[in-house]
């Protein structure tokens, strides 16, 4: 199977438009007012629309969504089950100590670090050596031209440039969004005191990290089901050879 073409490139230019089309319209549903105008000047600023629209959710084939316009896919995967882990939450007793606004702008903005750095250097760039794509399945490398390469430092830079005001609450959320995967997160969710200061104060970064854990694993699944492998199959060949 070519892999390349039909799944690393499997949107054409036409797709890939309505698909960030629809992504704004979503956005326009979920906020509105002032932030719903700052939100979509940040969206539709050229250079942030360009590489929003081709940019994947990950640089291996065997992470999530590694393939042109990933990431859209995968934010919205996100935001999707955001909005149902919370309901779900609510109706099991949990405590809702945050608004569910606040959850799903965090949702939105949790990658937005993996579109670039705010200055129009993309983050991820299409791999062009041949044996790591064939060795490791790596399709795509992280932009060297980054100022800064951290992703959570990128996502905030890009709202403070637009302008774009978040609540502390929406701020823990995205840097916890990946879970124990991300140091700055441990600070919040390890720290080294059990003393109750030290304690996260909201359970929206469990619920926005939950959310985001689902979405890369069901990616991974469909993908593993398009070429009728297992993860543990596919790594063993690619190691063995």
């Amino acid at each position: 199977m070519d892999i390349k073409a039909k799944y690393v490139f499997k949107y054409d230019e036409k797709t890939l438009k309505k698909n960030y089309d629809n992504f704004l319209s979503r956005l326009q549903e979920d906020f509105s007012g002032e932030r719903l105008d700052a939100l979509m000047a940040m969206y539709e600023t050229d250079h942030i629309r360009e590489n929003y629209m081709i940019a994947p959710a990950s640089g291996m084939i065997y992470f999530h969504n590694c393939y042109i316009g990933g990431l859209i896919d995968h934010v919205e995967n996100v935001v999707r089950n955001a909005k149902a882990l919370y309901s779900f939450y609510k109706k099991s007793g949990g405590t809702i100590d945050f608004e569910l606004e606040e959850l799903v702008f965090a949702a939105y903005h949790h990658d937005l670090g993996k579109i670039e750095d705010g200055y129009g250097n993309a983050h991820y760039e299409i791999n062009q050596d041949d044996w790591s794509i064939k060795k490791n399945q790596q399709y795509f490398n992280t932009n060297k031209k980054r100022m800064i390469s951290d992703i959570e430092a990128n996502s905030f830079q890009i709202l403070n440039k637009f302008g774009i005001k978040y609540t502390q609450k929406e701020h823990i959320g995205i840097i916890c969004a990946d879970g124990l995967y991300s140091e700055d997160a441990k600070k919040f969710l390890m720290p080294k005191s059990f003393g109750e200061e030290s304690q996260l104060k909201t359970r929206l970064p469990i619920i926005l990290h939950s959310a985001d854990n689902f979405a890369a694993k069901i990616e991974g699944d469909e993908y593993y089901r398009f070429i009728g492998e297992t993860k543990s199959t596919l790594q063993s060949k690619l190691f063995d050879e």
